[in-house]
């Protein structure tokens, strides 16, 4: 593992989101996040597990973001209701 890798957090994130493992995924996805601050996805990513464990301040926080970030709405298009 590289420290500095943020595709080994993405993927680690990832996998834990997968296996229902929400905590362990937030802190992968964060720490993501710490070397890839601009990347509006890890954001998204956390407002869905915040979203499935129904902490909905933590979520809109997280989607507030992600959507500070990304440029193009329609990215978001795939997770609308």
């Amino acid at each position: 593992m590289k420290e500095n890798d943020s595709n080994y957090y993405l993927n680690a994130a990832q996998d834990y989101f997968l296996r229902g493992k929400y905590p362990e995924a937030i802190e992968n996805y964060n720490k993501f996040i710490e070397l890839e601050p601009d990347n509006w996805m890890p954001y998204n990513n956390c407002g869905i597990i915040y979203d499935r464990m129904k902490n909905y301040d933590e979520a809109i926080k997280y989607f507030t973001k992600a959507i500070e970030l990304q440029d193009n709405i329609f990215a978001f298009a795939p997770f609308a209701i």
